[in-house]
């Protein structure tokens, strides 16, 4: 895996989050150096740390519920 592809695996980690594991679903993302930099940063300086797919799970639940509550702080629109 090259160092911009994060693997998020949408489960709760560890062997107690195993049963839930047919019910998540798997994806990749690709991001640019500077933005995978500042995203292990940022798990590094957590307290305690945390690793890169709960910061993305978070993120992606997050923006989830802005959503379902119209509350988007961004347009969704790609940029060229």
């Amino acid at each position: 895996m090259q160092l911009d592809e994060i693997w998020c695996i949408m489960v709760q980690g560890g062997p107690s989050g195993m049963a839930h594991l047919k019910h998540q679903k798997r994806f990749t993302v690709s991001v640019d150096q500077a933005d995978y930099d500042a995203l292990q940063q940022l798990c590094s300086t957590a307290t305690p740390p945390v690793n890169l797919q709960y910061v993305m799970r978070l993120a992606v639940r997050n923006l989830l519920e802005q959503h379902a509550s119209r509350q988007l702080t961004f347009p969704l629109e790609r940029r060229p």
